[in-house]
């Protein structure tokens, strides 16, 4: 409880009320926050774009299924990609917990949410981070001997999900 409540006062004290402490804040929470999500936000030319079906055409959008992943990992992220013709438009990043199913309804048309952002103007980027849509039932293998093993040493699942959105 000491070691809590003496935590809980060190971040109270590194709140960015002001910008002192807001560079403060960066400076200590930052490179935590950066080991815990094994990295940061990755630089444009580190996120590789796999394609994936053949593009198909919904009504006036363009719709591809890609595969996301950084530059020389193994792991990649099934994503789902809706472009108007203008593809000079925004792209929405489309984060939803039923993942890139999301985007349609059950008539397997455009969700109320997707066409009101298609409607608008722009696009949608749709992923499935792990535990959600096609990754749904990915499950740690738990080390039969000693669990600490897996939960010790791998991220928590928000972390894997955080950084599957980076």
């Amino acid at each position: 409880r000491a070691l809590s409540a003496q935590s809980d006062r060190q971040m109270d004290a590194l709140q960015p009320t002001t910008p002192q402490r807001a560079a403060a804040f960066q400076r200590v929470v930052g490179p935590a926050l950066r080991v815990m999500l094994g990295g940061g936000i990755p630089a444009g030319d580190a996120v590789e774009i796999r394609p994936g079906a053949d593009a198909a055409t919904m009504g006036e959008f363009k719709v591809e299924k890609l595969l996301l992943g950084r530059s020389g990992a193994r792991e990649a992220i099934p994503a789902l990609l809706v472009r108007p013709a203008d593809v000079t438009r925004p792209i929405v990043v489309w984060i939803h917990p039923a993942g890139k199913a999301s985007v349609f309804d059950s008539e397997r048309t455009w969700s109320a949410a997707a066409r009101a952002t298609l409607a608008s103007g722009a696009g949608i980027l749709a992923i499935d981070a792990l535990g959600t849509g096609e990754l749904g039932g990915v499950r740690p293998i738990v080390d039969a001997r000693y669990a600490g093993y897996t939960f010790g040493y791998n991220p928590p699942l928000l972390a894997e999900r955080v950084r599957d959105i980076l």
